[in-house]
């Protein structure tokens, strides 16, 4: 599927896009994919929703998106888009050392 989505922006994930791209991979039964987002479209706009709810009420506002949590002291720090190594070490640092 990554292979045959496109260039970046190309709509790809649209339904009518998605299903004709999966009938052209080789293995991937599109009946099938168009059967499972069928019954499970309700579950996935919830997801959807949770997710959005969550990035709103930590402040995040791009993707990709990262929170570092220290879950013995409870602490946490975020990334919001694409960073470089070193911004990742430095927050795991210092959320470590909160």
């Amino acid at each position: 599927m990554f292979d045959k989505q496109g260039k970046e922006n190309s709509r790809w994930a649209q339904r009518s896009n998605l299903l004709e791209i999966t009938d052209t991979v080789q293995g991937v039964d599109a009946t099938a994919v168009a059967s499972c987002m069928k019954r499970n479209k309700d579950a996935v706009r919830a997801s959807i929703d949770d997710d959005i709810k969550a990035s709103e009420t930590n402040g995040i506002r791009g993707t990709p998106a990262f929170i570092i949590v220290d879950r013995k002291s409870t602490k946490a720090g975020k990334l919001v888009g694409a960073q470089p190594y070193s911004l990742f070490k430095k927050a795991f640092k210092k959320v470590d050392n909160a």
